[in-house]
């Protein structure tokens, strides 16, 4: 039992009395000590924690930081898909755009060579209506055969393929300001024959007044029928005179 004297200097411990400061600082000496051993204890058990654990928290820093790259890899490869992708839209569109025009010049170009065909056509079409001018000395429409002071005309064509009876060629011809012709000499036929189209005899059957078949083919002349007596022309064969 610890008793303390009056003027707390002294505490008697049992039969003893011992001075208060020095006992006191005994015992906080004595605390302090015990709490540095703890501090020791828990510090090397802390230290060894930390190096068992050390390198599981390396492998997981590890991890972080690739996880963190393979994010900015990502990233980087979702900006280039992005890019390429943007990329290959624009050449599709350049793309599209060069098939349409060269659909359009493809269409000018038929469109001109159209032109350029019937140009032609039309152009051999003045130069021949010009050397039939020029071969009758303008006396002749174009396509009609001068021969001495007579044009005369073939009077079959795509436009008149059909043939004709006597009467009607006749109206044929007279409608084209001719009548149907006379050959007065062997000169005259052999010409006019060689002007008409060379013909199959075998499909041509040649027809009279009289409703005869003609052996030789006939044409249109301001003198009348071409021929002998009353034979006149085949639908085939004529030849027109128009002055």
């Amino acid at each position: 039992m610890a008793k303390q004297e009056n003027n707390g200097s002294m505490v008697t411990v049992g039969s003893r009395s011992l001075p208060l400061y020095p006992l006191v600082i005994g015992i906080l000496g004595l605390l302090n000590a015990i709490l540095i051993l703890t501090a020791i204890v828990i510090g090397i058990y802390c230290g060894k924690v930390s190096e068992e654990s050390a390198p599981d928290q390396i492998t997981a820093q590890g991890l972080i930081i690739e996880v963190k790259q393979l994010q900015i890899m990502q990233t980087e490869a979702v900006k280039a898909q992005k890019e390429a992708e943007q990329a290959v839209e624009k050449e599709l569109r350049e793309h599209q755009q060069l098939k349409l025009l060269l659909g359009l010049n493809k269409t000018l170009i038929d469109s001109i060579q159209r032109s350029h065909e019937v140009l032609q056509v039309e152009r051999a079409t003045l130069k021949s209506n010009l050397s039939d001018i020029r071969e009758s000395c303008g006396r002749c429409q174009s396509g009609w055969l001068l021969f001495n002071t007579s044009c005369y005309f073939h009077g079959k064509s795509a436009s008149n393929p059909g043939r004709q009876n006597w009467q009607d060629s006749r109206s044929d011809c007279i409608r084209r300001g001719a009548d149907l012709a006379v050959i007065n000499s062997l000169e005259e036929q052999l010409n006019l024959f060689e002007f008409l189209p060379k013909m199959d005899p075998k499909i041509r059957p040649w027809w009279s007044t009289q409703g005869g078949v003609l052996d030789r083919p006939y044409g249109y002349s301001n003198k009348g029928p071409m021929g002998l007596g009353k034979q006149c022309n085949s639908a085939e064969s004529r030849v027109l005179d128009n002055r």
